[in-house]
C-alpha cells in the first residue's frame, strides 16, 4: 500500500468513526430532550379513574394513553391518588396537571390552564324509594329536608344548590369514594347521593355482581342536576403547561374525530349500563 493510500485509509476510518461518534451524540440530544411530565388524577372515581391491585385503570387513563403516546417528545407518567391530595399537588406545582376536574376558575384559581373537553359528565341525583322524591323532582327546589351523600372534595357547581345548603334547606355528608357513598344510601345513612351517572351506575353494578341484584334494590334516578366536562387542570405555577396544553388539545381531537373515545366509553359501560338498567325497571 502507497503512503497515499495509507493516508487515505486512515482519514476514512477517522471520519467513519467521527461519523459514529455525532450519530451517537445526536441520538442522545434527542433522547436526553424528551421531557419527563408528571400527570396524576383520581384513584377512586371509577369508571373513568381508578386503582385496581395497584394498576390505573379506567375511561379517563385508556384516553390518555392514546393521547400521550402520540406525543413522543414528552414522557408522561400519571399517577393517582386521593383527590383532595392530587389537587394540592397540582396546587403546589409538584406535579404539573390533575384529571378530570370540571371547568371552575372561581373555584380553584391554582388550575390555569384547563385542556379542552375530554369528555362530558352528568351529575344525577340518586335516591332512596323511601326518600318521598318522584323522577324528575327539580334540583334543588324538590329537596327540601333531603340529606345528600357526595364525595369528599366533589363541586356540585350549581349555585341553586349552594344557596340550598347555605339557607339549610338540605344537607350534605361527605365522605370518601363513590362505593362508600353508595353504600350508606342503600343502607340509609343519607337519603341521595350525587355524582356522575355512569359512575352511580357502574359501582350499582359491581355492587350487585358481587353481593347479588336484591342489594341495590330501592334506589333509583330521580334527576338530572348538571352536566360537566372533565379536563386536564394545569398547575398556574408552571409555565411549561401551556406548550404541553397545545400539543395535547391537537391529539385529543384527532382522537375524537376517529371515533376512538365513543368507542372507549362504549367498551367500559355497555354490560353495567345495561345491567342496572333491567334492575331498575
Amino acid at each position: 500500500m502507497s503512503t497515499r493510500q495509507g493516508v487515505a485509509a486512515r482519514f476514512s476510518m477517522r471520519l467513519a468513526a467521527a461519523t459514529g461518534i455525532l450519530s451517537w451524540m445526536l441520538l442522545c440530544s434527542v433522547v436526553q430532550a424528551k421531557q419527563s411530565v408528571l400527570i396524576v388524577g383520581d384513584d377512586d372515581y371509577p369508571p373513568y379513574s381508578y386503582l385496581e391491585n395497584g394498576s390505573n385503570q379506567g375511561i379517563y387513563h385508556r384516553i390518555l394513553e392514546r393521547v400521550f403516546a402520540a406525543m413522543p417528545e414528552y414522557d408522561v407518567e400519571v399517577r393517582l391518588y386521593p383527590w383532595k391530595r392530587a389537587l394540592r399537588m397540582v396546587e403546589q406545582g409538584r406535579a404539573l396537571g390533575v384529571v378530570p376536574p370540571y371547568l371552575g376558575y372561581e373555584e380553584r384559581p391554582y388550575l390555569a390552564p384547563y385542556s379542552d373537553p375530554i369528555l362530558e359528565e352528568i351529575t344525577v341525583a340518586w335516591c332512596r324509594d323511601d326518600a318521598g322524591m318522584e323522577p324528575g323532582a327539580a334540583f334543588p327546589k324538590d329537596y327540601d329536608g333531603v340529606t345528600f351523600g357526595l364525595n369528599t372534595g366533589f363541586h356540585v357547581v350549581a349555585r341553586p344548590f349552594q344557596r340550598a345548603v347555605q339557607q339549610g334547606r338540605v344537607s350534605v355528608d361527605p365522605v370518601p369514594g363513590t362505593r362508600r357513598n353508595i353504600e350508606r344510601m342503600l343502607l340509609g345513612r343519607v337519603d341521595c347521593y350525587i355524582n356522575d351517572r355512569r359512575s352511580i351506575i357502574w359501582t350499582l353494578h359491581e355492587i350487585a355482581t358481587q353481593e347479588g341484584s336484591a342489594r341495590i334494590k330501592g334506589v333509583r334516578e330521580i334527576s338530572e342536576v348538571a352536566r360537566y366536562a372533565g379536563h386536564i387542570g394545569f398547575s398556574a405555577r408552571r409555565a411549561e403547561a401551556r406548550d404541553f396544553v397545545a400539543r395535547f388539545n391537537t391529539e385529543l381531537r384527532r382522537l375524537r374525530e376517529t371515533g376512538e373515545i365513543d368507542a372507549i366509553v362504549e367498551a367500559y359501560m355497555r354490560e353495567a349500563t345495561e345491567a342496572v338498567n333491567h334492575l331498575a325497571r
